[in-house]
């Protein structure tokens, strides 16, 4: 007997550890298969996710501005992630920072979303080697040295979020990065506008401006991309014609560099040019971008970044997506001041131990919980339903939010899938159409005069001595019989 009930312990305990989940506050998990085909392990590197977040959000399932975005591994460890393209798009592209990928083989990465209590976690800098999305006014001269030749021929500009090169006349106008990265790596940049010559990114070896470059420009360069060698020249750096048959375009440059003699620069619409020819390359690299040595041209820049290389990139799937943490749903929806509400809660995957404290809370009509409004504390390691009074004086709103936090384990933000709306309570009055008549055998008239501060009232709900109800909004009602 005493060795079943070991069994049977070991066997609850199994199950217990086997649902654990990373992040139990979010109600949503979707594992996600990260494959390298390449014979080599690689450790901090990126790779490229692309969800549709736009069914997410229409769905109610992540919040409108993907705050609530967040990655893992199989060991639960955070990972660091920058959303690259637009949010509430059928094809968001997402690019995460591993740990470690295998050597021909997968591993397993984690997508959660549904938390409505989450801030904004996606952080450029903390995903790739080098990030500048030039936010702010002035060049971050942290991560950037400016070199130009004719300081009246060219300004620099950060403004909108991004850098705008303009040469008026001949001269360079470029940055290149303060610090040097291990080699190799991809170099990339978003073009919002280019136009004139010569537009460019550029890989450099440490401390020089001799490298490769990936630039265009009109004149002799006929509007086409060039990928080419670069060689030190005016402040900075020049190049020569080698043109591609790809027309010059605003988008996504990228440019590797990762042997002598073997460069690759990839265009918006995905056609590469390989360059086989190159000076030898150096253990480091220094990342330019700007305008060349004699541009008389303009281009501005959306953002630029380096990421990690392999020869051929890593391919993700985004697997079905798995419930997780406590979901829950509420009723009525919308709500009056002073009325019930009910919330009913499912647990996936999640135990609480005993003496746990459930706290359901209230946010106010913008829906932040600076000062939020406590509906009902439970006492229980099991939840399924609660019902709870929406106070009476409340404000009316339809941004209102609902929170559960537990206490053992402690967890501050289990939220529903969207907002709750609380409408103005009408001022309820009527008038009765000759008041004064016998009762017996007549009907009364009633007209309801009830006002409300916005919207219209939706429903009535008549009730009468004689017990019988009506739900019309001017109903006429009378007795049979009179009682002496």
């Amino acid at each position: 007997m005493k060795r079943l009930l070991i069994y049977l312990f070991l066997l609850i305990f199994a199950q217990e550890a086997a649902a654990v989940v990373c992040l139990p506050e979010w109600k949503y998990q979707r594992p996600i298969t990260v494959t390298n085909t390449n014979a080599s392990v690689y450790t901090n590197f990126q790779v490229k996710v692309t969800v549709n977040t736009q069914a997410l959000i229409s769905a109610g399932k992540m919040n409108i501005n993907g705050d609530d975005i967040r990655f893992t591994d199989a060991s639960c460890s955070k990972l660091n992630y920058w959303i690259d393209s637009n949010i509430n798009t059928t094809s968001t592209v997402i690019w995460v920072k591993l740990n470690s990928i295998p050597s021909s083989g997968s591993t397993t990465i984690n997508m959660y979303y549904g938390n409505l209590c989450a801030a904004a976690s996606q952080n450029g800098d903390s995903t790739f080697i080098l990030f500048d999305d030039f936010l702010g006014s002035t060049l971050n001269t942290a991560k950037w040295d400016a070199f130009k030749q004719t300081a009246l021929n060219g300004s620099l500009s950060i403004s909108g979020g991004m850098a705008t090169f303009n040469n008026t006349a001949s001269t360079d106008n470029v940055i290149r990065s303060v610090s040097s990265y291990t080699a190799p790596h991809r170099s990339e940049a978003k073009i919002k506008l280019n136009s004139g010559s010569y537009p460019s990114i550029a890989q450099l070896n440490s401390g020089t401006f001799s490298g490769v470059t990936l630039t265009t420009g009109a004149g002799a360069y006929s509007n086409f991309f060039h990928t080419q060698i670069a060689t030190a020249s005016c402040t900075s750096y020049q190049t020569s014609a080698n043109a591609s048959a790809t027309a010059r375009a605003n988008g996504i440059w990228s440019l590797a560099w990762p042997a002598t003699n073997s460069a690759t620069a990839t265009f918006p619409a995905g056609v590469q040019q390989s360059l086989v020819s190159t000076p030898t390359i150096a253990g480091s690299l220094q990342f330019a971008l700007g305008l060349l040595c004699t541009s008389t041209g303009s281009v501005s820049y959306d953002w630029c970044r380096l990421r990690a290389y392999a020869p051929v990139e890593m391919s993700t799937t985004v697997n079905t997506e798995v419930a997780q943490g406590i979901t829950y749903t509420f009723s009525p929806n919308p709500v009056c001041p002073g009325n019930k509400l009910t919330v009913t809660f499912s647990k996936n995957g999640i135990y609480f131990n005993p003496g746990n404290i459930f706290k359901l809370q209230l946010s106010d009509a913008s829906g932040n919980f600076g000062s939020p409004i406590t509906l009902a504390t439970r006492t229980d390691t099991t939840l399924s339903s609660m019902v709870v009074d929406i106070p009476a004086l409340i404000i009316p709103g339809s941004g209102y939010k609902l929170r559960l936090s537990s206490t053992n384990p402690s967890y501050s933000c289990f939220s529903p899938s969207g907002p709750l709306t609380i409408n103005p309570k009408p001022s309820v009055s009527f008038s009765v159409l000759n008041d004064n008549q016998c009762s017996k055998g007549n009907k009364y008239n009633f007209t309801s005069t009830s006002t409300i501060s916005s919207g219209t009232i939706a429903k009535y709900q008549w009730y009468f001595s004689d017990n019988t109800t009506s739900t019309l909004k001017d109903p006429a009602h009378g007795r049979s019989k009179r009682t002496f």
